[in-house]
């Protein structure tokens, strides 16, 4: 656990949302004038994250096919990581994106050279973009949405890779932690760069944030980047790997009207369909997760 964790951080952009305009057809500014703080009424919620990995390598057909992917599986909230500005324009270009979704960033301005993204169906409230610590510009990005009366804080990170490199994501950890304490429930979704079988950086986890491929498949190593499926990875990066770095964090038991993992899946885990076999839409594979309001909880 992290005992005394450092205080908040205070260094952050407040952002505002954008949605499609679609008499102008253009992404302008969802200002709180024109997106009221509504308290959505949702007994399910679908979550999905997915690092689309910033590589050029088919970068038309992978992302093209991840986007696919996103209107095949229709998520009410989307956290997308090494997002690139490439990419950003082919998905605000993208009619599906374009009709369901708020973006956290249509400019790219928190992306650097690639970033964090959130998309959601509903209000996102309270929108901040922390930069994190660290040498690589990993950011998380923070959001407040109000379901059943309740706020449901919904968060990304993209924390520092390489095994080494543990204590750093230690200290990133401690930093987005305490942001999401002020909400009842909590989501934290995203590539978390320690896989789930590292016992040592596992347990520095608060307990009280339930793993959903855990919770769901207890024996299934779930390997979210596997070379022996994504043979695309193989080829590009010539390293045997076999770990579950991507993961769906969830606080919410013993809450009134709690949220509850009822699903979760792999995404991106077949080839696409290009002249060159052996294509995946990234890296990574996905994760699509369905939460359920259980209001049997006390």
């Amino acid at each position: 656990m992290f005992k005394n964790p450092l205080r908040p951080f205070r260094e952050f952009k407040e952002l505002t949302p954008a949605r499609f305009d679609t008499t102008n057809h253009r992404w302008v500014s969802a200002s709180a004038d024109t997106i009221a703080a509504a308290n959505v009424r949702a007994s399910e919620l679908r979550c999905l994250t997915f690092n689309v990995w910033f590589g050029e390598y088919f970068f038309e057909e992978r992302c093209a096919a991840l986007l696919e992917l996103v209107e095949e599986n229709k998520p009410d909230i989307v956290a997308l990581q090494e997002v690139t500005t490439p990419f950003l324009e082919r998905l605000l270009a993208h009619p599906y994106i374009q009709r369901n979704f708020l973006v956290s960033d249509c400019s790219g301005k928190t992306l650097n050279s690639y970033g964090v993204l959130l998309l959601s169906r509903y209000d996102l409230q309270n929108l901040r973009w922390y930069p994190l610590p660290g040498n690589m510009g990993r950011s998380t990005l923070i959001g407040d949405v109000m379901f059943n009366g309740t706020t449901l804080t919904i968060a990304t990170v993209h924390l520092e890779s390489h095994r080494i490199s543990a204590p750093v994501r230690a200290k990133q950890l401690s930093k987005i932690f305490p942001l999401l304490d002020q909400s009842s429930h909590a989501l934290l979704m995203g590539d978390f760069n320690f896989c789930a079988s590292w016992k040592e950086e596992n347990d520095q986890l608060p307990p009280q944030y339930a793993d959903a491929w855990n919770v769901l498949h207890p024996q299934d190593p779930g390997y979210t980047e596997d070379t022996d499926i994504n043979i695309m990875r193989l080829r590009v990066k010539r390293e045997q790997k076999q770990v579950r770095f991507d993961r769906i964090l969830l606080r919410s038991k013993g809450t009134a009207g709690c949220w509850v993992p009822r699903s979760i899946e792999l995404l991106g885990t077949s080839p696409i369909q290009v002249p060159t076999a052996d294509i995946f839409p990234s890296d990574h594979f996905g994760l699509m997760a369905t939460l359920t309001r259980d209001d049997s909880s006390k």
